[in-house]
């Protein structure tokens, strides 16, 4: 038994899904509390989810093999990561939102290079034509 730190109820640990950074290896909230935090987010801020909805669909029409679902989520874990706290979000999506047809938004210097990594930046994003960006790989 454990109990959430949303609804303070004592459930059973089969209600709470798994988090290997805490020592329990579960979620602090259980599973109901956990879906009901993101349909209200999704609520009080219908604008960032469609854009991000705009942006995935935009951006990941191929990714739909297992194998490619993993890199996917892979790339945007590097890509939180990367993004420092003085980073301008909004500039960097608009960036993203702006994307010319047929192109690739692009890190000049990659986020997971052999010798160099760079940060997610709106300084460090470039729009490369999508053959470009494909030769290009992870290279500076």
């Amino acid at each position: 038994m454990k109990i959430c730190s949303y609804c303070f109820c004592e459930k059973p640990k089969i209600n709470f899904h798994k988090n290997n950074k805490n020592k329990d290896g579960l979620q602090s909230r259980c599973k109901e509390c956990s879906t009901s935090a993101v349909k209200k987010w999704q609520q009080d801020y219908p604008d960032k989810v469609n854009i991000k909805n705009a942006i995935w669909k935009k951006t990941n029409k191929i990714w739909l093999t297992p194998k490619a679902k993993t890199y996917t989520r892979e790339r945007s874990a590097r890509r939180r990561t990367q993004t420092p706290k003085w980073a301008d979000r909004d500039l960097i999506l608009n960036f993203y939102l702006c994307c010319p047809e047929k192109c690739h938004v692009d890190h000049i210097i990659p986020l997971k290079g052999k010798f160099v990594s760079g940060l997610h930046v709106l300084n460090n994003l470039q729009y490369l034509p999508a053959q470009e960006n494909l030769q290009k790989g992870n290279r500076y």
